[in-house]
């Protein structure tokens, strides 16, 4: 918005053309009434809108340090994991063999679970 006072120029108002009567008077007093009602709000606009920037940047520091925290653990578990693979290879495939299996298993429940109720 800008800081220009609202204003009626005289001349646009055929009916008030050339006089200050009481038309001219109540748009007056109608400019004067909404710059005052711009001039009060526009403070509380203003405040309103570095609470939204505060509220903004607060969100975006919490979801970064969150992508950080997860990043760190996802690190540290993949970590752990080549180390479980290099001192168990043969448990680390046995329990991957048994994670597919149970991931086929549950597909197959699920595929007929699918077509029986098409049925």
């Amino acid at each position: 918005m800008s800081d220009t006072p609202l204003t009626i120029p005289r001349s646009s108002t055929p009916t008030t053309m050339g006089h200050d009567g009481p038309a001219r008077q109540a748009l007056d007093s109608v400019a004067a009434g909404a710059q005052r009602a711009r001039d009060e709000a526009m403070p509380r606009l203003d405040a309103a809108a570095d609470r939204a920037d505060a509220m903004i940047d607060s969100a975006s520091h919490r979801v970064r340090d969150a992508a950080e925290s997860l990043r760190g653990r996802a690190q540290q578990a993949s970590s752990s994991a080549q180390t479980y693979v290099q001192e168990q290879p043969m448990k680390s495939v046995l329990w991957a063999a048994a994670g597919g299996a149970a991931l086929m298993a549950l597909a197959t429940l699920a595929m007929r679970g699918t077509r029986s109720t098409r049925d």
